[in-house]
């Protein structure tokens, strides 16, 4: 994992957390807007944490845990972050920021989750593999740029392990026990993560509030970046208290 800095430096501290099957880049379309007034953190949760030394093999990584990956963000934001932090998750790094915002409240002021399937709806591996298919179908070619270049960086090992534990996460019981203020971003034409699993953990969140984004799939952020930043800019503000 690494952490690239970008935005206003004397800002409060955002952190933007990719999704699986892709990198920082998703956010491209969002950094002038929110590095405005804010210092952000761009989290690569597939780079290797240190550059590789040189005449070194370097191995494929091939192993994947949103808890290590939690562990390993809470040591850097704490090194690099002044204060709590608003932490916005996509997907998978919703995730990753559920499981920090359980084991390091102190580190996390406010969440942002888009999309993010920490809960399970029922359906079976084939409709979700149709579900993936159907959002690749309608992704522009900038968006499935950054998917490809995330493939080939990441390589097809850890890929792999990444979607596992996304899969396998069911994460009810942190969902209950957070207590920050949590805006829920949702596309309405989400075929990956419906809306149904928004609702459930608008539901389960003692301080959460969902906003739904019509005509939207699984990026919100990338699909419509201006819509996007309409629906976070008021949640975003120091004084906005869910």
């Amino acid at each position: 994992m690494r952490i690239h800095e970008a935005g206003d430096p004397g800002g409060p501290p955002l952190v933007l957390v990719h999704g699986l099957g892709s990198s920082p880049r998703c956010w491209d379309r969002n950094l002038a807007f929110l590095g405005a007034g804010h210092s952000l953190h761009l989290v690569d949760l597939f780079a290797a944490p240190a550059p590789e030394a040189r005449g070194r093999v370097r191995r494929p990584r091939t192993r994947f845990s949103l808890e290590e990956a939690a562990t390993e963000l809470a040591a850097q934001l704490t090194e690099c972050a002044q204060g709590p932090a608003t932490i916005v998750g996509h997907s998978m790094g919703g995730l990753v920021a559920l499981h920090l915002a359980a084991h390091a409240p102190d580190l996390v002021s406010r969440l942002v989750l888009v999309d993010v399937p920490a809960v399970r709806v029922p359906r079976s591996r084939f409709s979700q593999a149709g579900a993936i298919l159907r959002s690749a179908l309608h992704a522009d070619l900038a968006g499935a740029a950054v998917v490809a270049s995330a493939f080939v960086s990441a390589g097809p090992f850890l890929m792999l392990a990444a979607a596992r534990a996304t899969l396998r996460a069911d994460l009810g019981e942190h969902v209950e026990r957070t207590g920050m203020p949590t805006l829920l971003v949702w596309g309405a034409m989400d075929s990956i993560v419906p809306v149904e699993t928004g609702q459930r953990l608008a539901a389960a969140m003692p301080r959460a509030r969902l906003m739904i984004m019509d005509g939207i799939g699984h990026q919100p952020m990338w699909e419509a970046p201006e819509s996007f930043h309409a629906v976070v800019a008021p949640f975003l503000r120091v004084e906005s208290v869910l």
